[in-house]
């Protein structure tokens, strides 16, 4: 065991040799000098930075300051200070565990003893990510606020991408959809990345888990950050018709650079690892970009199924996509110095492209949905169709059944009178009347056809609605059954034609369904409607009986185009008549309504004066 402790501390002891003659060469050889943030891009060398730190008069003796060191991601620090006496190596980075760093916060920093005169100070860098790095000397007062003030903006930050998340969530759920499946998994591996990038990993996970598991972890998720985002812009693409070339190389770039890194990584090779990730998020949006302009979907497809985005917009985004990630990766790969806003530049990206992308798959998603309402439209109307197709079948049908069965009676009426060699005059009586019977039907037929085609011109003018009464009794093949009441002499505005057809079909339909030899009441006064004065004019009849029972007809099919009650069908008739009643009412702007009395049924019309 001994012999072991001893070994050990000659490691040590030949660590720091080596440092210290490392830290020596540093000293030596000639500085290149910069201000902001430095970038070196992927070395295997460690970086020494000599930081100037002006000098505080005011400072007394014990007053420390922080050096504050960014990014999170930087692997290994190590600080050397003149007026640091302890003699022990001061190391920060994401490879220190949590509980030894010297300043618990989502940046690396280290504390110094504050002094009255300048003086230089040595960094040493080693790291398998970028080296990029910016430092940092505060009170602190000046880091406590500065602290507050970070984790507030990147609180801020994550909360957008919460949201971001949510959105699609919310969406997903309500359509299914694998866009916006792919769309909720890319803003969830954003929100770990955008945690990863700023530190909350070594934070939250610091005391359960080992610095080393924790950058490995950390390492992965940034990968794998990169992959999910190419497949979901391989979806996104997708429905815009660009190249298959293109499209299909998407997915495969990215597969076959994560799967590379997955293995690097494992093999303990983090550097080639990081550097292939930095490469793919570098060259890939080229490809993206081509895949976006190479897109047709505004071309072939149809006026009413054009994509939801324009083929400009579509190129805009992808070029500020495109563009964002050129200056973040340039400075990572130590191309050109950058400013302290590229610290933020990973972040600032994700939180654009994220919002530019749920206003463009909310402008997709609302188009989906008209589109998926037109779609709903077309078939209820396709359905309405059908049904009404069928329904003019149906009555079409009952027509059809209407005519042959009016005709054959009347014609068999006819053939029986005009077969007798010498037919009566009773005989001859009725052959006329059948005949008018048929002119009726064909009359209603030919009003039904110019009704239903909106052939019927109104004429209006002013008239006796007791001449128009009188008139319809005199041409009534039996005048003589009606009991008229007139109970003042009333004259409308109106179209006499259509009252005179609503009159003679009221009292062809008395006449015809009351019993033989009954009285018809006709009624003739003033009325309201509504609150309106008019002319009421209204039709009562006895209803036949049936077994010694009144038969009624069905109120609900009454007014209908075809309709004929049981009990009316052993008598000829068309099923129009009511029919024109109830429409040429309408048209006139009047009213008419059905009452059932205990052995009677009253029709009752209301006309405007």
């Amino acid at each position: 065991m001994r012999l072991l402790q001893r070994f050990a501390v000659l490691l040590l002891l030949c660590a720091a040799s080596f440092v210290q003659a490392e830290l020596a060469d540093a000293q030596r050889a000639a500085a290149k000098p910069f201000t902001g943030v430095l970038s070196r891009g992927f070395t295997a060398s460690a970086t020494w930075l000599e930081l100037s730190i002006a000098g505080d008069p005011g400072a007394r003796k014990g007053d420390t300051w922080i050096l504050r060191v960014r990014p999170t991601y930087l692997d290994d620090l190590e600080l050397h200070d003149p007026l640091d006496t302890s003699g022990r190596t001061r190391k920060g980075g994401d490879h220190v565990e949590w509980p030894d760093a010297e300043v618990k916060s989502l940046s690396h920093g280290f504390v110094i003893p504050a002094s009255t005169e300048p003086r230089q100070i040595w960094l040493r860098l080693s790291t398998t990510s970028s080296s990029f790095i910016h430092v940092q000397v505060m009170t602190p007062e000046e880091f406590q606020y500065s602290r507050l003030l970070q984790e507030m903006v990147y609180g801020l930050m994550l909360g957008v991408l919460l949201l971001f998340f949510l959105w699609a969530v919310l969406h997903w759920v309500q359509w299914r959809e694998t866009m916006m499946a792919m769309f909720s998994i890319t803003q969830l591996m954003a929100i770990i990345y955008a945690m990863t990038l700023v530190g909350y990993n070594r934070v939250l996970f610091g005391d359960l888990l080992s610095a080393m598991t924790i950058d490995t972890v950390s390492n992965l998720i940034i990968c794998g950050y990169v992959f999910v985002s190419f497949i979901f812009h391989y979806f996104f693409l997708r429905e815009f018709q660009p190249a298959r070339l293109l499209l299909s190389l998407i997915p495969t770039v990215a597969a076959v650079a994560f799967a590379a890194e997955v293995v690097l990584i494992g093999l303990g090779q983090v550097r080639p690892a990081m550097y292939t990730n930095i490469l793919l998020v570098s060259l890939s949006p080229l490809l993206v970009l081509a895949t976006a302009i190479s897109c047709n979907a505004w071309q072939t497809a149809a006026e009413d199924a054009q994509p939801p985005i324009t083929r400009r917009t579509l190129i805009l985004f992808y070029l500020l996509v495109c563009s964002v990630l050129l200056v973040a990766t340039s400075h990572a790969l130590g191309l050109f110095d950058a400013p302290e806003l590229n610290l933020h530049l990973y972040l600032i990206h994700g939180i654009l492209t994220g919002a530019v992308l749920v206003t463009l798959l909310q402008v997709r998603a609302l188009r989906n949905e008209a589109s998926r309402n037109l779609a709903m439209l077309r078939a209820r109307t396709s359905a309405q169709q059908v049904e009404i197709e069928r329904q003019k079948s149906q009555l079409q049908s009952r027509f059809m059944e209407m005519l042959a069965h009016e005709l054959k009676t009347s014609l068999s009426v006819l053939h029986m009178v005009f077969g007798i060699p010498q037919p009566t005059s009773d005989m001859m009586s009725h052959a006329r009347r059948t005949l008018q019977s048929i002119n009726d039907l064909i009359d209603r037929c030919l009003l039904v056809e110019k009704f239903e085609d909106d052939q019927i011109i109104s004429n209006y003018e002013y008239f006796r609605v007791d001449e128009v009464v009188e008139e319809s009794l005199r041409k009534s093949p039996d005048p003589a059954r009606f009991a008229v009441y007139h109970e003042e002499r009333i004259t409308i505005k109106s179209d006499r034609q259509l009252l005179r057809s609503v009159v003679s079909n009221l009292l062809d339909n008395a006449l015809k369904y009351s019993p033989p030899g009954s009285v018809v009441q006709l009624r003739v006064r003033q009325g309201m409607h509504e609150g309106l004065r008019g002319c009421e004019l209204s039709v009562e009849n006895e209803v036949a009986l049936r077994a010694g029972v009144a038969t009624f007809p069905d109120e609900e099919q009454l007014f209908k185009k075809y309709y004929r009650a049981d009990s009316a069908r052993r008598h000829s008739g068309s099923g129009l008549g009511l029919y024109l009643v109830a429409n040429f009412v309408r048209l006139l702007g009047g009213a008419v309504r059905y009452e059932r009395q205990e052995h009677s049924v009253r029709f009752i019309v209301w006309l405007p004066n």
